[in-house]
């Protein structure tokens, strides 16, 4: 008696730890990123306001993200934030940068973005001192 009910007290638990993972391993689309602001080649000085501005989708569930800003001559990171992006399908990037005197080179602004199924994308794009 004590066998007959001990198993079936657990079964239950078989079934309902057991997911059909089928359909998260069909993903096969990588996050989509937008980059909104600064557009491709954007011209610069010292005391402007750099908007960075990105809308970021995944059909599943996005992981993770990064935005970075490089002094493209010295390979300084002048920003770099981690994006808090787990589980969400839609992440929007809105910030801003003021370029000081210590900038005055080209800059790569990059923004990466990968999901739960390691499909990674990457936006870059570059910004001209003037």
């Amino acid at each position: 008696m004590r066998k007959i009910l001990f198993t079936a007290l657990l079964l239950p638990l078989f079934f309902t730890a057991c997911t059909d993972n089928n359909a998260a391993e069909e993903d096969t689309e990588a996050p989509v990123i937008e980059m909104l602001s600064p557009a491709a080649n954007t011209n610069f000085k010292t005391g402007d306001t750099l908007r960075i501005k990105a809308a970021i989708s995944d059909n599943d569930e996005l992981h993770e993200g990064e935005v970075k800003l490089t002094n493209i001559s010295t390979n300084t990171d002048l920003l770099k934030y981690d994006l808090h992006v787990h589980e969400l399908k839609q992440y929007t990037v809105d910030t801003m940068y003021i370029i000081k005197a210590d900038d005055n080179a080209n800059l790569k602004l990059l923004i990466t973005a990968s999901d739960h199924h390691e499909h990674n994308t990457i936006k870059e794009t570059e910004l001209f001192f003037k």
